[in-house]
């Protein structure tokens, strides 16, 4: 009798250990599935800052000189800048802007809009070359760009240097050996650019730099400007 009860009682001690044992499995089971799942939902919190911060997110006035920069790909489309210090004019800018839409409507492609952003972005060159007393492209330029110098303060005059060159464009597609003549006019009129800005800036010797970018930029290898 003693016997059969020490049996059943180390039977159902043994029972208890097994339970407690299943018990702790089934809590470790769970909690590592809340781990997992506490991963996964920080690692899908992360990818949609990512695509949140991504989305939100071109001498004297008779001794002028210019330069124009082509390009082999489009660009992403603009984005208004929050805010932006220009010492530019309303009157400039829309003097500016009303010149190139004056062009592009000659050759029948649509107007083209003032972007804020450009027009930083084209300040800040402008001021680089200025300070430094240089006169070259933004050699990492995410638009296309033109520039020039002269002595004239108005910033419409760039835009009239490099209209200058349409006697030189006649429609063809453009390539390596006939668009550098004409490389400041066909990207005035280029017919994808929707956007464009401008920044001017004055050098030691009193030149006035001025640069001019444009979004989507032109002058494509093996397309015409319109």
């Amino acid at each position: 009798m003693r016997t059969l009860l020490l049996l059943i009682i180390g039977t159902l001690f043994s029972c208890a250990q097994i339970q407690q044992l299943a018990d702790k499995y089934q809590k470790e089971v769970q909690k590592q599935k809340m781990e997992r799942e506490k991963k996964e939902r920080e690692q899908q919190q992360s990818q949609q800052t990512v695509t949140i911060t991504e989305g939100s997110s071109s001498s004297s006035s008779t001794q002028s000189t210019s330069s124009t920069q082509n390009s082999s790909t489009q660009n992403t489309p603009v984005r208004k800048a929050a805010s932006f210090v220009t010492t530019l004019s309303q009157q400039e800018i829309q003097e500016y802007l009303d010149f190139h839409n004056k062009a592009r409507k000659e050759v029948g492609v649509p107007p083209v809009q003032w972007s804020d952003e450009i027009a930083a972005y084209s300040q800040e060159w402008a001021d680089y070359l200025a300070q430094n007393n240089r006169f070259e492209h933004r050699s990492d330029n995410r638009y296309g760009e033109n520039i020039a110098m002269h002595y004239d303060n108005a910033l419409v005059n760039g835009a009239k240097l490099w209209y200058q060159e349409k006697k030189h464009y006649k429609g063809a597609v453009l390539n390596s050996s006939n668009w550098s003549k004409a490389g400041h006019y066909t990207q005035m009129v280029w017919r994808a650019t929707r956007y464009i800005g401008a920044g001017k800036a004055t050098n030691a010797k009193g030149q006035i730099i001025i640069v001019g970018n444009y979004d989507p930029a032109g002058n494509m290898m093996g397309q015409k400007a319109y």
